[in-house]
């Protein structure tokens, strides 16, 4: 959804027909915090959501970070 509320009026994604540019945002939702794929170029997407892409990014691993920290291997 963020996709493509944030990138209203940007040429870049408004050339993607808009059944794609849906399929586009449900693959860049799932790829951006797995993989690193990208629809469209990031530097022709507004910043308002690279800063999306990037608090994406940082949630994804969020849950792994405090579990390492709560568990310690060597002293069991």
């Amino acid at each position: 959804v963020a996709f493509l509320l944030l990138d209203i009026g940007n040429p870049a994604v408004e050339a993607i027909p808009i059944g794609t540019r849906v399929w586009c945002g449900l693959l860049q939702s799932l790829s951006v915090r797995a993989a690193g794929f990208f629809v469209v170029s990031l530097a022709a997407v507004t910043p308002a959501l690279r800063v999306q892409y990037i608090v994406m990014m940082y949630i994804a691993i969020f849950p792994i970070a405090i579990l390492i920290r709560s568990t310690n291997f060597y002293e069991e």
